[in-house]
């Protein structure tokens, strides 16, 4: 595995080009200058960010200018040509594959674990927002406050900040830069969004899973046991049974599944107000 100077990065289990395909669904968003403003939050692990959005903008600009019936070799072709300019220009493109592989669904076919985050986000809203009980004797008070202040505080803080950059971002030509408006052309004006709505599902993603591998341990057996159960009843009182797919309400290892997943802090940046992205990687 490529590792940059100053990485933090350690080989591990996981293949990189596992995440190649999610990478190039991806780009689109990365490319904006609307992104950079948030890479306090997202600390993409780039060296040279404004170099690096000017080679994904003219990829995604011979993309786009490709034909209709273009055989998908030539989109495999000039991926992988992206990738090889990236890594000569320094960037570590494995490293980079890796972070965006700790914020994904999940790789390949299996769905099913996005489902069964979705029931614990669902269950943790409600417990958060005091609609529906935990069993306090058995799951601690204090899980309930790490979630409130590592998940769903940054979420909803997320959420503020991007809805006032959207607004801007959608209202006019002027209010995005020239680079913006560029990726505007080619994609976001086709599907009326902006980067900030393609990227903050990715930090949900995170903010849980960072929250699970820090806290998992704190919890025993029985209260673990108690924690499903509580989802289970959560999910009955307040959930639809006419609609619910109970194949995804899983135990919450099962669902958040992090040995399965990179560890984001392996492989972003530093955590620090990265918001100018310099020439190096902390």
């Amino acid at each position: 595995m490529r590792t940059g100077e100053g990485a933090p990065a350690a080989p591990g289990p996981f293949d990189p080009d596992a995440y190649r395909a999610g990478l190039r669904g991806e780009l689109f968003w990365m490319a904006a200058d609307q992104t950079v403003a948030f890479d306090d939050i997202l600390r993409m692990p780039i060296r040279d960010r404004p170099a690096f959005q000017d080679r994904v903008l003219a990829y995604l600009q011979t993309i786009h200018a490709l034909a209709p019936e273009a055989p998908l070799s030539r989109v495999e072709d000039a991926f992988d040509g992206l990738l090889a300019d990236l890594r000569r220009a320094g960037e570590d493109t494995d490293r980079l594959l890796l972070w965006l592989g700790a914020q994904e669904d999940y790789p390949g076919e299996d769905r099913l674990g996005v489902g069964a985050l979705a029931a614990w986000r669902d269950a943790f809203w409600r417990w958060t927002a005091g609609t529906a009980a935990l069993p306090r004797e058995l799951v601690p008070v204090a899980l309930l406050e790490t979630y409130r202040a590592e998940v769903a505080a940054p979420r909803e803080a997320l959420f503020v900040r991007s809805r006032e950059a959207r607004g801007r971002f959608l209202s006019c030509p002027e209010s995005r830069s020239s680079r913006d408006n560029l990726l505007w052309g080619i994609y976001f004006s086709g599907v009326e969004t902006d980067p900030t709505t393609l990227f903050r599902p990715l930090v949900d993603n995170r903010l849980h899973r960072q929250w699970w591998r820090r806290h998992r341990l704190s919890l025993t057996p029985p209260a673990r046991a108690a924690l499903f159960d509580a989802l289970v009843e959560t999910i009955q009182r307040h959930g639809d049974p006419q609609v619910q797919d109970w194949s995804c309400v899983q135990p919450i290892d099962d669902a958040l599944r992090v040995d399965d997943i990179p560890d984001f802090d392996r492989y972003a940046r530093a955590a620090q107000d990265v918001r100018s992205a310099g020439p190096s990687i902390p």
